[in-house]
């Protein structure tokens, strides 16, 4: 997906790994190199909650912190008993220092809305940031002064 924030063309690369365990082998090429993640929970499995703790911290291990922004997300289906109540998810996503955000998953428009929440904190935290760009220029040639010698006692 693309789209144009600020002036900038941004390309958004999501992959869902559904929260299944195998994919945890591939964790590390998920977050290297990210700039923003979306942490998704079920909130009808209590489980679902439970692992956002460990995608979090291998968030934390692969990507680096202060340079990726993340948002923890909440899915809702109607008609489906509610287990991890939105005071909980708050309560975690304040101790982790996200924001947290809830959506039904056939609510089209909050999933492109939280996206695009995601694209412009990724946009303000990598404005915020300096550039880790540097000029390396040769270095300046001094002209080499001439030795003047004494010899033999001459002024």
């Amino acid at each position: 997906m693309e789209c144009a924030r600020s002036d900038k063309r941004v390309l958004i690369r999501i992959m869902d790994t559904g929260g299944q365990e195998r994919f945890r082998s591939m964790t590390s090429s998920y977050f290297r190199g990210a700039h923003g993640c979306l942490l998704m929970f079920d909130v009808a499995k209590e489980t679902s909650f439970d692992n956002i703790i460990n995608w979090f911290n291998n968030l934390d291990m692969y990507a680096a912190p202060d340079h990726i922004s993340a948002v923890l997300v909440g899915t809702v289906c109607q008609g489906n008993e509610r287990h991890v109540t939105a005071e909980r998810a708050f309560k975690l996503a304040e101790g982790l220092q996200l924001t947290y955000m809830e959506t039904d998953v056939h609510d089209v428009q909050m999933v492109l809305w939280i996206l695009q929440k995601l694209v412009n904190n990724v946009i303000i935290s990598r404005a915020r940031r300096q550039s880790l760009a540097i000029s390396i220029m040769p270095p300046l040639k001094m002209p080499a002064k001439k030795k003047r010698f004494k010899c033999c006692g001459a002024s």
